[in-house]
């Protein structure tokens, strides 16, 4: 379930204006929560699709905070599903080592030292300690950069998110 959620958490991203995506610099409120509504608009594309309904919670948690302060919801600690946890930590991981509008990439080192600050705060602490053990080799080559999407993602699949994805677009 993580790997499917992890390829497919940010789908809802495409109810988002493409310039917000791309601005460089400081959001403002009305702006933040335009961003904040994909996690759960993803998850509305995701439960359209009965082969994919088992991604929804990893998609719309995956920025609920340990402590309570992420979104959409304000889950803490263990009322975070699992899944959402693992993912949110491989979501930063991937955030902090990838080239960004707003920052350029940083080192497997630097992401791990994030990470695992935001222990506790942000993320599952158990869920960290795990992460961090993890060989560095198993980073190499996480990325999606194949124009050829994931055997598990029939076309089937993907014509039923295209037509959801319009859905949530218009």
């Amino acid at each position: 379930m993580a790997w499917g959620g992890g390829y497919l958490h940010d789908v809802g991203k495409v109810s988002v204006p493409l310039n917000l995506l791309r601005k460089n610099g400081t959001l403002d409120r009305e702006e933040r929560e335009q961003i904040e509504r994909h996690a759960a608009a993803g998850a509305d594309i995701l439960g359209t699709i009965s082969e994919l309904r088992h991604l929804p919670p990893a998609c719309r948690y995956h920025h609920e905070r340990w402590d309570g302060g992420g979104y959409p919801e304000g889950l803490s600690g263990d009322g975070i599903p699992l899944v959402a946890q693992i993912l949110s930590i491989c979501d930063a991981y991937d955030a902090i080592t990838s080239e960004r509008v707003y920052q350029p990439a940083r080192s497997h080192r630097e992401a791990l030292e994030d990470i695992v600050l935001g222990a506790g705060a942000q993320f599952a602490p158990a869920l960290v300690e795990e992460f961090v053990r993890l060989p560095e080799l198993t980073f190499e080559g996480v990325r999606w950069s194949s124009p050829v999407p994931p055997a598990w993602l029939t076309k089937a699949h993907r014509t039923e998110l295209t037509a959801a994805v319009r859905d949530v677009a218009s």
